[in-house]
């Protein structure tokens, strides 16, 4: 599997693994040197192999809407079975949106209780114009000792109707009737 950074702006990724930005998806994608020069191996994780953003780029959104990168995950495709790529926030650049296009599938990562169910509707509706293929949702950060707004809501609302169903179904609901 290849993990692909695919943002550029504010490279976490690198940043986790400790790495120097001087190679990476940037460079490759402008042509400064070859991907396999780009590939770094994540020894503390086994069978990952990984492209950093690379060096600061200027327009990463422009270099993201160029046909390399399509040759870039063309190339990656044939040499591992799995791609990962990681992008900014879809709602706060256009880097997501446009790359979006290039890949086989989108899988959205919603913070619970941070992004807010206007934000996700209108993150889908971004990407649904421009084409891309949403897979689903992934949400982070659920503190299941809390809960959460909506799945309590979701949770209450739904363990009364099917209180409220048994008493009706009930023999002595029926009996009473």
């Amino acid at each position: 599997m290849v993990l692909v950074e695919g943002d550029m702006r504010r490279p976490g990724i690198t940043d986790a693994f400790g790495w120097l930005k001087n190679k990476g998806l940037s460079g490759v994608l402008t042509g400064a040197y070859p991907l396999d020069e780009a590939i770094f191996s994540a020894e503390s994780i086994p069978y990952l192999s990984v492209i950093p953003a690379g060096p600061h780029a200027p327009n990463p959104a422009g270099l993201l809407s160029t046909s390399n990168i399509r040759a870039l995950l063309d190339e990656l495709g044939k040499r591992f079975d799995h791609i990962v790529v990681d992008s900014p926030p879809v709602l706060l650049v256009t880097d997501a949106t446009v790359l979006s296009t290039s890949v086989d599938g989108v899988i959205i990562v919603a913070e619970s209780g941070g992004t807010s169910p206007g934000s996700l509707l209108r993150a889908f509706r971004t990407l649904d114009a421009a084409g891309a293929k949403l897979l689903g949702v992934v949400v982070n950060k659920f503190d299941y000792q809390k809960g959460s707004y909506y799945y309590t809501s979701y949770y209450r609302q739904y363990s009364s109707y099917y209180r409220s169903s048994d008493r009706e179904d009930s023999p002595s609901s029926s009996a009473a009737s």
